[in-house]
């Protein structure tokens, strides 16, 4: 049996919870989408959350996928924040 350490967040989140950082980047999308919608965030301060979330990645998965974060977040926000206008 192998120890994890409490404060191994890499492993805990990345290779347990989610399996790859494709997965992990695609659930952190989702969660922030949810949270601005439920509070009911402007959209321009969840751009610029989309932004620093894409650059914090970046480093782990490419400058690529930064495009690739920015749409899919702005496209799941104003779906999840639709949801809960209604």
């Amino acid at each position: 049996m192998t120890v994890i350490d409490p404060f191994d967040f890499q492993r805990i989140f990345v290779s347990i919870l989610a399996g790859s950082s494709d997965i992990f980047t695609f659930l952190f999308v989702v969660i922030i989408s949810g949270l601005g919608a439920y509070f009911k965030m402007d959209s321009r301060i969840m751009m610029i959350m989309y932004l620093v979330f894409g650059i914090v990645m970046s480093t782990y998965i490419g400058a690529i996928y930064v495009l690739i974060i920015l749409v899919v977040g702005i496209i799941t926000f104003y779906s999840i924040s639709r949801m809960f206008n209604r």
